[in-house]
């Protein structure tokens, strides 16, 4: 039986979803998968076509969702397309943005 996927936002599709923590990091540390639409690359250029974007939250054991609000304010401000992942830790985020974006290298 296929387990279903939780749906966080109306602006975000989960692809892949942990509930519960799994192995030994912390306290137990579980991910979840998000889509977007972006019009933006990674360096944050503008594109003639949109392109889906996936990135991940990196949860800590309490799967806490108000990092959600968090996410949905920094895709709507135009922010989401550098980063890769997100991790929320006892009401601290962590960003992780791609190496191209980060280090400033220009597009070939």
């Amino acid at each position: 039986m296929q387990q279903q996927i939780h749906q966080y936002s109306t602006l975000l599709s989960c692809l892949y979803d942990e509930q519960q923590p799994i192995g030994n990091l912390g306290r137990g540390t579980h991910y979840s998968i998000f889509r977007t639409v972006e019009w933006l690359d990674v360096n944050r250029t503008p594109v003639n076509l949109p392109q889906l974007h996936d990135f991940s939250v990196i949860w800590d054991e309490d799967h806490d969702e108000r990092v959600i609000n968090v996410i949905e304010n920094i895709y709507m401000a135009g922010l989401l397309s550098p980063i890769q992942f997100i991790g929320e830790r006892k009401g601290t985020l962590t960003v992780i943005v791609a190496a191209k974006f980060y280090y400033g290298a220009s597009p070939i």
